[in-house]
Protein backbone atom coordinates (compact mmCIF):
# COMPACT_ATOMS: atom_id res chain seq x y z
CA UNK A 1 0.00 0.00 0.00
CA UNK A 2 1.68 3.14 -0.73
CA UNK A 3 -0.56 6.84 -0.43
CA UNK A 4 0.62 9.40 -2.76
CA UNK A 5 3.34 10.56 -2.27
CA UNK A 6 4.99 7.74 -0.80
CA UNK A 7 4.31 6.01 -4.44
CA UNK A 8 6.07 8.89 -6.42
CA UNK A 9 8.93 8.82 -3.91
CA UNK A 10 9.20 4.72 -4.70
CA UNK A 11 8.89 4.03 -1.00
CA UNK A 12 7.59 -0.02 -1.63
CA UNK A 13 10.50 -0.33 -4.74
CA UNK A 14 13.38 1.02 -2.36
CA UNK A 15 12.08 -0.84 0.44
CA UNK A 16 12.22 -3.76 -1.93
CA UNK A 17 15.60 -3.39 -2.67
CA UNK A 18 16.81 -2.78 0.78
CA UNK A 19 15.57 -5.64 2.15
CA UNK A 20 17.28 -7.63 -0.52
CA UNK A 21 14.07 -8.48 -2.70
CA UNK A 22 14.50 -10.78 -5.41
CA UNK A 23 18.05 -11.51 -3.85
CA UNK A 24 17.21 -13.02 -0.49
CA UNK A 25 14.76 -15.69 -0.14
CA UNK A 26 11.30 -14.74 0.93
CA UNK A 27 11.59 -11.32 0.00
CA UNK A 28 9.26 -11.30 -3.24
CA UNK A 29 7.15 -8.39 -5.43
CA UNK A 30 4.02 -7.26 -5.15
CA UNK A 31 0.95 -9.89 -6.10
CA UNK A 32 -1.38 -6.62 -5.61
CA UNK A 33 -0.25 -3.36 -5.11
CA UNK A 34 -2.86 -0.15 -4.02
CA UNK A 35 -2.19 3.25 -3.94
CA UNK A 36 -4.23 6.27 -2.82
CA UNK A 37 -3.95 9.44 -3.71
CA UNK A 38 -4.87 13.02 -4.13
CA UNK A 39 -3.30 14.12 -7.28
CA UNK A 40 -0.78 11.57 -8.08
CA UNK A 41 -0.91 9.18 -11.09
CA UNK A 42 0.50 5.71 -11.36
CA UNK A 43 4.36 5.83 -11.90
CA UNK A 44 5.08 2.52 -13.69
CA UNK A 45 9.03 3.26 -12.85
CA UNK A 46 8.11 3.10 -9.20
CA UNK A 47 6.29 -0.43 -9.06
CA UNK A 48 7.88 -3.30 -8.18
CA UNK A 49 5.01 -6.33 -9.14
CA UNK A 50 5.56 -9.96 -9.37
CA UNK A 51 4.74 -11.25 -12.80
CA UNK A 52 0.91 -10.92 -13.73
CA UNK A 53 0.96 -8.45 -10.47
CA UNK A 54 -1.72 -6.04 -10.79
CA UNK A 55 -1.63 -2.41 -9.52
CA UNK A 56 -5.38 -0.40 -8.23
CA UNK A 57 -5.00 3.41 -7.70
CA UNK A 58 -7.82 5.88 -7.17
CA UNK A 59 -7.12 9.20 -6.79
CA UNK A 60 -9.20 11.33 -4.39
CA UNK A 61 -8.53 15.03 -5.30
CA UNK A 62 -10.63 15.19 -7.97
CA UNK A 63 -12.19 11.65 -8.49
CA UNK A 64 -11.84 11.35 -11.85
CA UNK A 65 -8.57 9.44 -12.02
CA UNK A 66 -8.94 5.46 -11.46
CA UNK A 67 -6.34 2.83 -13.20
CA UNK A 68 -5.89 -0.45 -12.97
CA UNK A 69 -2.36 -2.14 -14.64
CA UNK A 70 -1.30 -5.53 -15.05
CA UNK A 71 2.38 -6.20 -14.85
CA UNK A 72 3.10 -8.13 -18.65
CA UNK A 73 6.00 -10.72 -18.07
CA UNK A 74 6.43 -11.68 -21.63
CA UNK A 75 6.76 -7.73 -22.40
CA UNK A 76 9.31 -7.17 -20.05
CA UNK A 77 12.87 -5.96 -21.47
CA UNK A 78 14.67 -6.74 -18.49
CA UNK A 79 16.87 -9.22 -20.37
CA UNK A 80 18.29 -6.34 -22.82
CA UNK A 81 19.42 -4.44 -19.23
CA UNK A 82 22.68 -4.21 -18.74
CA UNK A 83 23.44 -5.39 -15.35
CA UNK A 84 24.89 -1.82 -14.13
CA UNK A 85 21.96 -0.07 -14.96
CA UNK A 86 20.47 1.21 -11.61
CA UNK A 87 16.83 2.00 -10.64
CA UNK A 88 17.90 5.68 -10.34
CA UNK A 89 17.57 5.53 -15.05
CA UNK A 90 13.97 6.41 -14.15
CA UNK A 91 12.51 3.60 -16.65
CA UNK A 92 10.47 0.99 -15.58
CA UNK A 93 11.50 -2.60 -14.62
CA UNK A 94 8.83 -4.04 -16.58
CA UNK A 95 5.92 -3.47 -19.11
CA UNK A 96 2.27 -2.93 -17.43
CA UNK A 97 -1.42 -3.30 -19.60
CA UNK A 98 -4.05 -0.77 -18.41
CA UNK A 99 -7.05 -2.34 -17.11
CA UNK A 100 -10.82 -1.02 -19.17
CA UNK A 101 -13.41 -0.27 -16.18
CA UNK A 102 -16.10 -2.72 -16.60
CA UNK A 103 -18.17 -0.56 -14.79
CA UNK A 104 -18.25 3.18 -13.78
CA UNK A 105 -21.30 4.32 -11.44
CA UNK A 106 -22.07 8.21 -10.16
CA UNK A 107 -23.69 7.70 -6.57
CA UNK A 108 -27.19 8.43 -6.42
CA UNK A 109 -27.64 8.46 -9.29
CA UNK A 110 -25.55 11.98 -9.86
CA UNK A 111 -28.22 14.22 -8.30
CA UNK A 112 -26.30 17.07 -7.08
CA UNK A 113 -29.64 17.38 -4.32
CA UNK A 114 -29.49 13.65 -2.93
CA UNK A 115 -25.61 14.26 -3.01
CA UNK A 116 -25.59 17.43 -1.02
CA UNK A 117 -28.01 16.01 1.33
CA UNK A 118 -26.31 12.88 1.94
CA UNK A 119 -22.77 14.27 2.12
CA UNK A 120 -23.08 17.66 3.52
CA UNK A 121 -21.43 17.13 7.11
CA UNK A 122 -18.92 14.37 5.32
CA UNK A 123 -16.65 16.52 2.95
CA UNK A 124 -16.87 19.53 0.43
CA UNK A 125 -17.65 18.71 -2.64
CA UNK A 126 -18.46 20.01 -6.34
CA UNK A 127 -21.10 19.85 -8.38
CA UNK A 128 -18.39 18.92 -11.26
CA UNK A 129 -16.79 16.69 -9.01
CA UNK A 130 -19.57 13.79 -8.42
CA UNK A 131 -18.43 10.67 -6.43
CA UNK A 132 -18.11 7.82 -8.21
CA UNK A 133 -17.46 3.96 -8.11
CA UNK A 134 -14.98 2.64 -10.86
CA UNK A 135 -15.10 -1.31 -10.91
CA UNK A 136 -12.59 -3.31 -12.75
CA UNK A 137 -12.65 -6.75 -14.11
CA UNK A 138 -11.82 -9.80 -11.83
CA UNK A 139 -7.55 -10.80 -12.19
CA UNK A 140 -6.42 -14.04 -11.06
CA UNK A 141 -3.94 -13.67 -8.13
CA UNK A 142 -0.26 -13.29 -9.42
CA UNK A 143 1.39 -16.64 -8.20
CA UNK A 144 4.96 -15.97 -6.58
CA UNK A 145 7.88 -18.33 -7.17
CA UNK A 146 8.90 -20.81 -4.48
CA UNK A 147 11.54 -20.07 -2.17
Amino acid sequence: LEICLDHGASSALHNFVLKGGGVISGIKPAQVSLVSSAGMVIQTQNLILADGGVVYHQDGLYNRTSDARVRVFEDDSLDERKHDEGLDEGRPLFTTKALVPAQVRELWGGDDEVIGEKLRDLYVWKESIKPRVVVFPAVPVAQLGQP
